[in-house]
């Protein structure tokens, strides 16, 4: 029996479980859009964990992107002409299988967007060229903002293991799942799957990669840009920290009063009213919005789960840029900048001061930027490293992406900014920006590592310069740049200052 049959419009046609698909044909790729791998998250199914897909009859077209999950507009995400429907939780497959060249390994991507944002139809998430590389790429869609991550006593008293929230992360389990019992159909291997994800979703791939819902479910993980480890000491300003659940289900108990709706009233309010309501954590996050510590999904602090090795053992690839900041801040005074550290550091603020000094606006603004680079991403990528590599088999490969972009025109340059490395990775170098051949040879150099990685948990092959594994006693980097180097972590002493600050929180 062939891999993709086809039907009388010549479009390759596939099986599910649940049903036959037909997708389109581009490039020697087969490709499927808009593949339903959960039940609809609506009516009595809001805030609850994702029930089954139904079956249908016949053949169902995958041609087109599924709505985006509901969210409210962001220059940074938003899709021209894609609707919006509660209706959301869909994938989509580039697969370069044949009757002759099955078992591929498999790429599951998980978008970011502060977990508020985002939608597996950005252009940047086109798993095209990837997939050219020999993976099957998988792109996945989860419930976003309160809508995926809403907690309340309610809620929780009416779920099974007496919690709630964490939706969204329970939608990237079910399409893992998902996986597992179908990609053998689309070429793919399910013993060889990768998860892969930047910025929420590259902290979603680490969340997955410490709960017990996920294990056996991937058997490798690349995060971009970000991690969650700083959960055992979450106050509301710890970048990336996770809620514990009373405090979710306090601020969703206060926002139903203030709101003047009871549960079920906000249930049954439509989509798009709910998200008017909820105020704004910030400008790319909104309240209730952020995966919860529930000790279900999330079952432990990820520190303690592996410093006792309970996490799920696998080889990863993690880093950060060297500009990540520049996108969030682009001015501050330098009586801003000190007022931000000491509320950041509180009565570590010493520390603080002496890992970014600055002494006028300008210097403020850098050592602001280099903060969160450090608070919000670097710290977590570090010391997941260091954990993974003290009780894991798994190997680490840890870069540092330092290299600026072309900028896009009439925009200022953020220089090697959060997400500036994704155009290299997915090898997407589209107009209008004025990409160069280093451009073009370092795409290239990253999306082989990135696909190497995920067929045999090690990025290096011929022709590329080595990348060593990490090692505790002496950590190597790859600094990305147009000829990749091989050095020290980068800002270590600032690492070593947040990490002097966190182990006094967490006492």
């Amino acid at each position: 029996m062939p891999l993709f049959s086809v039907n009388d419009r010549q479009q390759p046609v596939a099986n599910t479980h649940t049903g036959q698909i037909a997708g389109t044909r581009q490039d020697q790729l087969a490709i499927f859009k808009g593949i339903p791998y959960a039940a609809p998250p609506v009516g009595e199914r809001r805030w609850r964990a994702p029930q089954p897909a139904e079956a249908w009859q016949g053949i169902k077209a995958a041609v087109e992107f599924a709505p985006a999950c509901p969210q409210l507009s962001s220059a940074f995400t938003d899709v021209p002409g894609q609707a919006r429907n509660e209706d959301c939780l869909y994938l989509n497959i580039w697969s370069p299988a044949s009757d002759d060249n099955k078992d591929l390994p498999v790429i599951v991507w998980i978008h970011g967007g502060g977990y508020s944002f985002g939608s597996t139809a950005q252009p940047i998430f086109n798993g095209e060229n990837l997939a050219k590389k020999g993976v099957v790429f998988v792109s996945i869609a989860y419930r976003l903002g309160p809508l995926g991550f809403f907690a309340h006593p309610e809620l929780s008293a009416e779920n099974a293991h007496g919690v709630s929230g964490n939706y969204g992360l329970q939608d990237q389990v079910a399409a893992l799942k998902w996986v597992q019992q179908n990609i053998h159909h689309f070429g793919g291997s399910a013993d060889n799957v990768t998860i892969m994800g930047e910025s929420a979703g590259a902290i979603s791939v680490s969340l997955l990669a410490a709960s017990p819902l996920a294990h056996g479910l991937f058997h490798k993980a690349i995060a971009e840009s970000g991690a969650s480890f700083a959960n055992a000491v979450a106050n509301g300003n710890i970048a990336q920290s996770v809620k514990p659940l009373a405090t979710a289900e306090a601020m969703g108990q206060q926002f139903s009063q203030s709101a003047g709706l009871s549960l079920a009233e906000l249930r049954a309010l439509p989509a798009e009213e709910l998200l008017e309501k909820v105020p704004r954590q910030s400008e790319l996050v909104l309240e209730s919005s952020w995966p919860v510590f529930d000790g279900y999904v999330i079952a432990d602090d990820p520190i303690t789960l592996y410093e006792n090795g309970q996490q799920n053992d696998t080889p990863i690839l993690i880093g950060t840029n060297a500009a990540e900041g520049s996108l969030f801040f682009q001015q501050t005074t330098l009586a801003q900048f000190q007022q931000l550290l000491k509320a950041q550091f509180g009565a570590d603020s010493d520390i603080g001061f002496k890992a970014y000094p600055a002494s006028n606006d300008a210097e403020a603004l850098t050592a602001q930027q280099n903060l969160f680079r450090d608070l919000a991403f670097a710290w977590h990528s570090w010391t997941w490293a260091k954990l993974q590599s003290k009780t894991g088999t798994g190997a680490v490969y840890s870069y540092y992406f330092n290299h600026t972009p072309p900028a896009f025109p009439n925009m200022p340059s953020f220089g090697p900014t959060h997400a500036a490395e994704m155009s290299y990775v997915f090898d997407l170098l589209t107009p209008p920006r004025a990409w160069t051949a280093a451009d073009q040879q370092l795409a290239d150099t990253m999306s082989s590592y990135w696909v190497n990685f995920a067929k045999t948990g090690n990025p290096n092959s011929a022709g590329l310069p080595e990348w060593p594994a990490w090692d505790n006693a002496a950590p190597q980097v790859l600094h990305f740049t147009p000829e990749p180097t091989v050095g020290a972590v980068a800002n270590l002493e600032q690492l070593e200052a947040i990490d002097l600050f966190f182990q006094h929180a967490r006492g």
